[in-house]
């Protein structure tokens, strides 16, 4: 359920999610991936039981983690 996108280093992270906990473990991993410097979270978290589904706040032109 997670995407990728890399190009100059840069890795763009699409996906669903289930736990809050992955978010931060997907983005440490593209992190220590040599030759990345920003990581673009772009995950939106879906709540399992309820469905209910949530994204980061944008902040305009800065990555997120």
């Amino acid at each position: 359920m997670i995407d990728h996108v890399v190009q100059n280093g840069v890795v763009h992270l699409y996906g669903t999610i289930l736990d809050e906990r992955e978010r931060e473990a997907l983005c440490v991993a593209a992190r220590n991936t040599p030759g990345v410097t920003e990581v673009h979270d772009h995950l939106v978290w879906c709540e399992p039981i309820s469905g209910t589904v949530m994204g980061m706040p944008e902040e305009p032109g800065q990555p997120r983690h």
